[in-house]
């Protein structure tokens, strides 16, 4: 299938840590998306948490829209193109039309933040370029001064604050950002019952546990592979398998060799 939009799914980190990148290479195959997943080091870059503003700034050229995903999440309805989870995005009138659509956070364990920047949208215009911009040039302290616990939740110190710092203070940006419910595509894994329950899962820290760990137990919960995908739906890219099992540490299996 081939989206009328033009769309990238864009994920990364300073390295790769996750097996979700085969997750979102097979979601985006199915839909006609371009996928990239940038580990690219960058000079001057003040946290690592503005690796993926600088990526963003990057890449968001080249698209119509841009869906940033964070390494820690994956796709689990394969088959919902990103038009049909998020109308929003379709407007026909590019006016009307939002330059970022986040989700709200839900509770976990008590704690809560006013967006998600692990995965959100954002079209290519020239405010959302100049809202990146911004985002990397805002001081944190800055932000720390500013911030109200209750009106905007926990206060990550990074790339998130800055971008509901730049929204909230600027009033042409606030106007062209929507919110949707946690639900939409910004659920945890103790929202899933069955695997295909939610749009996507988005793992986060918790106590005694790796991401890793997380992953591995919610697929054996949900029936999923390694990759967090169905039966079947990483056969077509076997070649990776091991290589990808290996660079993420997964627990050794026999015969598993490294990858070229």
């Amino acid at each position: 299938m081939t989206s009328p939009q033009n769309i990238l799914v864009l994920s990364g980190a300073s390295l790769m840590r996750y097996p979700t990148v085969l997750n979102h290479r097979a979601y985006c195959d199915r839909h006609g998306y371009e996928y990239r997943f940038d580990c690219s080091p960058r000079k001057h870059v003040k946290k690592f948490f503005f690796h993926k503003l600088h990526a963003l700034r990057e890449a968001l050229h080249s698209c119509d829209w841009l869906f940033w995903l964070d390494d820690d999440a994956a796709f689990m309805q394969l088959d919902t193109p990103l038009e049909t989870l998020v109308p929003e995005m379709t407007n026909p009138s590019a006016a009307e039309s939002p330059d970022t659509i986040f989700c709200k956070s839900p509770v976990n364990n008590g704690v809560w933040t006013h967006i998600s920047s692990g995965n959100f949208l954002i079209r290519n215009s020239a405010s959302s370029h100049a809202l990146l911009e911004a985002c990397l040039a805002t001081e944190l302290r800055k932000v720390r001064d500013w911030w109200d616990k209750e009106k905007y939740g926990f206060y990550t110190g990074g790339d998130q604050d800055a971008l509901v710092y730049q929204i909230e203070t600027t009033a042409a940006w606030r106007a062209k950002s929507l919110i949707l419910p946690y639900d939409r595509f910004n659920c945890r894994s103790f929202h899933f019952e069955q695997a295909a329950d939610h749009f996507l899962v988005h793992f986060t820290n918790a106590a005694g546990k790796t991401k890793l760990d997380q992953m591995i137990e919610f697929s054996a919960r949900m029936g999923l592979d390694d990759f967090l995908l169905p039966a079947g739906a990483a056969d077509d890219y076997a070649k990776y398998h091991d290589h990808l099992r290996l660079n993420c540490r997964f627990p050794a299996k026999p015969g598993a060799v490294p990858g070229p």
